[in-house]
């Protein structure tokens, strides 16, 4: 009988045993938080340090986010999940309401499966001719698909430039807008949040010229044509919250548009190389 209470008595102080019991309350609290994970009445069990998990869930996706939200509580050493996948489709009712001391807003962060962002960015323009000049722009952004590997990618890359006479820049003849619609192919590299991504993408752009009254005297820009343009660049995402994203950017567009001039009485057609190298940073809402 004495080594029973002294045993009993031992057990009922051990440290590892009230530290285990701490972790599995923390456990099943992250899991009643969850929207997902807590409809699925999974198991826990703890025993120095290693969380024992039993029950099923509907997807693989929601077992390896399981392992992953047991895994990072404090306490845990190490995780074996049993758990299986039943295929099940989440119940179409809604969780039960909030409770004392549980939250019950959506969670913020990388887990979101949207794929489609849409936004506006601001670009600086540096050209690689002595008749354009840099300038400041800004166009829509657009992103679609996510995670890693190959993806298809769509870009506008919309930038304007001042449009001078000769090498000099102080005859200024027009604002040229060039404004490309794109498609291509894109490789992406990255983790839950920050992630980056190499494209190269072309298409067609609808360019447009605002013109000066004679501000040139003897040379007059009186209209820019469509034209093909293509653009190899670099994308770096950050998805700050579970709608919004930051993009950096930095590309260079190539694009040779006709210009029509009027000169010493006649009208000119020259193709212009509008070269240009973008650097731009946007801010994107992710719809779906």
């Amino acid at each position: 009988m004495a080594l029973c209470v002294n045993v009993g008595c031992s057990a009922a102080v051990s440290p590892r045993l009230i530290e285990d019991a701490r972790t599995t309350a923390r456990i099943r609290t992250a899991l009643v938080n969850d929207p997902q994970l807590g409809l699925r009445g999974i198991e826990v069990l703890v025993r120095a340090g290693v969380a024992h998990l039993t029950g099923s869930v509907a997807s693989t996706e929601e077992a390896q986010r399981l392992v992953s939200l047991v895994r990072a509580i404090p306490g845990v050493l190490s995780v074996q999940s049993d758990v299986q996948v039943s295929g099940t489709p989440a119940p179409a009712s809604p969780p039960p309401g909030p409770r004392q001391g549980v939250r019950s807003e959506e969670p913020e962060g990388p887990s979101d499966p949207r794929l489609l962002a849409v936004g506006a960015a601001a670009s600086w323009t540096i050209p690689f001719v002595k008749s354009l000049n840099t300038g400041v722009s800004g166009g829509p952004l657009l992103r679609f698909g996510s995670g890693t590997g190959l993806s298809p990618a769509i870009d506008f890359n919309w930038f304007a430039v001042d449009l001078f006479a000769g090498g000099d820049q102080t005859t200024r003849l027009a604002r040229m807008s060039i404004k490309p619609v794109m498609g291509g192919v894109g490789y992406t590299w990255g983790g839950e949040r920050l992630s980056f991504d190499l494209s190269v993408v072309a298409g067609y752009s609808f360019n447009r010229l605002e013109t000066d009254d004679l501000a040139a005297g003897k040379v007059l820009a009186l209209r820019v044509d469509s034209s093909f343009a293509w653009r190899p660049g670099i994308n770096i995402w950050y998805d700050a919250t579970t709608h919004f994203a930051i993009n950096v950017f930095a590309g260079y567009v190539i694009t040779r548009p006709t210009v029509a001039f009027f000169e010493d009485g006649q009208i000119v057609k020259r193709d212009q190389r509008a070269d240009t190298l973008l650097v731009s940073t946007g801010l994107a809402y992710k719809l779906f």
